[in-house]
C-alpha cells in the first residue's frame, strides 16, 4: 500500500516532528537528571523529571514508533527489504519499551522518594537511571538520524550511473 506523495510527505513531517520532540524531551530530561546529581533540590528535580518522562518522553517515543511503522508500510522503504529501516524501527521500539517499562516507573519512584518524608532521599539506582536512560536515548536517536539521512546499503545515483557505465564498457570489450 503506497500513499500518494502529498499524504506521505505529511506523514513524514509528522514522524520527524514527533521524533525531534522526543529528542528534545530526552535532552531536557538529561539536563534535569544531571542537575539532580548535583546540588539541586531533589524535591523540585525528580517530580519535574517524572512529569516530563510520563507526559512527553513516553508518548513521543511511542508516537515515533507508530509513525515510523506507518511510513514503512506506506512508502518504498520496506523493513525486510532494507536493513537500515529494520534497525531504525527496532531501536525506536526498544526505546519506547524502555521508556514505558523502565524510565517512567523509576522516575516515579524517585519523585515519590524526593517528596516523601524519608530521610534516605532518592535512591542512587534511580538517580543513575535518570541520567543513563536519556543519555542512551539521545545516542540511539542520533544513530537513527544518521541511518535515516545516509540510508546505508543503498546505492546512490552517482554510484548506480558509474556502475552502469562500467558494465556497458565491459560488455563492449
Amino acid at each position: 500500500m503506497y500513499l500518494p506523495p502529498r499524504s506521505r510527505r505529511l506523514l513524514l513531517a509528522a514522524h520527524i516532528t514527533v521524533t525531534v520532540g522526543a529528542l528534545g524531551a530526552d535532552a531536557a530530561l538529561l539536563a534535569l537528571a544531571v542537575s539532580g546529581l548535583r546540588d539541586t533540590d531533589p524535591r523540585t528535580v525528580y517530580p519535574a523529571a517524572y512529569l516530563l518522562g510520563r507526559w512527553l518522553v513516553a508518548p513521543l517515543a511511542v508516537g515515533s514508533v507508530l509513525t515510523g511503522l506507518a511510513l514503512a508500510a506506506a512508502g518504498p522503504w520496506r523493513p525486510l527489504r532494507h536493513g537500515w529501516v529494520t534497525v531504525k524501527l527496532t531501536l525506536a521500539a526498544v526505546l519506547a519499551a524502555a521508556a514505558l517499562a523502565l524510565l517512567v516507573p523509576r522516575l516515579g519512584h524517585a519523585a515519590a522518594a524526593a517528596v516523601g518524608s524519608s530521610t534516605a532521599g532518592v535512591p542512587r539506582g534511580d538517580r543513575v537511571v535518570a541520567v543513563a536512560a536519556p543519555a542512551a536515548a539521545l545516542l540511539v536517536l542520533g544513530t537513527n538520524v544518521v541511518l535515516g539521512v545516509f540510508k546505508p546499503g543503498r546505492r546512490r545515483p552517482a554510484q548506480a550511473a558509474n556502475s552502469e557505465v562500467a558494465n556497458a564498457a565491459d560488455r563492449q570489450r
